[in-house]
């Protein structure tokens, strides 16, 4: 069995939730309320630890206890992190309530006091030595929960979320069958702008109609295209930062290995908005200004991605044809019909620089990307 296969199969949770009779595991080892907030539960990894969360519904029906599994989701997470090349069933096979550490990738990984929360276990797989931490000691430090605020670009990882030389992508979910699935789907939603970076295939077509008499005046633009990423990649990361604004979960998701070599300048101003080329990149930025079919932010992101990448692709080549139609009429007057043609067909490596969100008229969300080219 894969990694990702068992990883999903952990993600499957049981439906029969509220059986009358269903015995209660163990309580976790702290329970806090919604003003108290575990350190590691918002920053996974920072300057005195690195590890990873899982999260299981707090809801014993038999077969692995909640406390087991979150503990098993949180060591899957920091395989993803380490690049682990072993067997990693038989190392999520030997976990149970009572492990304290385990050996993974020639490391030490330890597990600190689990959290309930809200009906869920917080489990925290850590390569740091909990007894030397007062943050990861058995009474947990609590931290005060962030103040998510997107349109304020607080915390600052929301709009720039590479910084001090390392490479990271933003994740956003909106809320999901539970806080697990709300978890990972923050996580696919980031690891999919990591694919630009490897390379994807734009197809784009976009034709510009123009009319003009001595009546009426018009112009028509219209544009489509495609992006295939191609194969998924394997890609080392971990989430380093989360907050939750509302109901929306963002996750600063940070790469590893084989994009270390990419320069990571952290952006501390807004003015690639009026300026794609700013810094000496070779920029394109893409818009979305009203609200995408779906309502989810997630979404606004890709799209303006999209636009931002299909942008680039025109710049890099395009097939252009135009037709001019004039039309004279035995008043004299004239028609000017004017069609112009442009295609192109690119494969591309480019990586997100900056997101900009700004708040619009109704309260909706406008969402910029900054996207520049890799050579």
């Amino acid at each position: 069995m894969t990694k990702n296969a068992l990883l999903l199969q952990l993600l499957i949770l049981p439906a029969l939730y509220f059986i009358e009779g269903c015995a209660s595991p163990a309580p976790a080892d702290h329970t806090l309320t919604d003003q108290e907030q575990a350190c590691w539960i918002e920053h996974p990894i920072n300057n005195d630890v690195v590890g990873q969360i899982g999260i299981a519904r707090d809801i014993y029906i038999g077969g692995e206890t909640p406390k087991t599994k979150s503990r098993k989701r949180a060591l899957a997470s920091l395989a993803d992190y380490l690049a682990a090349d072993i067997n990693i069933d038989t190392v999520l096979n030997s976990i149970d309530n009572n492990t304290t550490s385990v050996q993974l990738n020639g490391q030490t990984v330890h597990f600190i006091a689990d959290i309930s929360m809200d009906g869920y276990i917080h489990s925290f797989a850590t390569l740091s030595d909990a007894a030397r931490i007062p943050s990861l000691k058995q009474s947990p430090k609590q931290c005060k929960a962030l103040a998510c605020d997107i349109s304020a670009c607080n915390p600052k990882w929301l709009c720039t979320p590479s910084g001090n030389g390392e490479r990271a992508v933003l994740g956003v979910s909106y809320l999901a069958t539970s806080p697990v699935e709300q978890h990972y789907k923050s996580i696919k939603n980031a690891l999919l702008q990591a694919e630009y970076m490897y390379g994807v295939n734009i197809i784009a077509h976009k034709d510009l109609s123009q009319t003009n008499s001595d009546y009426f005046r018009y112009n028509i633009l219209r544009q489509d295209g495609h992006i295939d990423t191609g194969k998924k990649e394997s890609l080392s990361y971990a989430v380093t930062d989360r907050c939750f604004s509302k109901s929306t979960l963002f996750s600063r998701v940070a790469l590893y290995g084989e994009t270390n070599h990419l320069k990571a300048t952290s952006i501390t101003d807004n003015q690639w908005l009026s300026d794609p080329k700013y810094l000496g990149y070779d920029g394109a930025i893409g818009a979305v200004q009203r609200p995408v079919a779906s309502g989810l932010i997630s979404d606004q992101i890709k799209l303006a991605i999209k636009r931002a990448a299909i942008q680039l692709a025109f710049e890099k080549e395009s097939a252009v044809s135009e037709e001019l139609v004039v039309i004279e009429y035995k008043s004299g007057n004239y028609l000017f019909l004017s069609y112009i043609n442009e295609d192109t067909d690119v494969h591309l490596k480019a990586r997100v620089l900056s997101i900009h969100f700004k708040e619009g008229k109704g309260d909706r969300l406008e969402v910029f990307a900054w996207l520049a080219r890799i050579n």
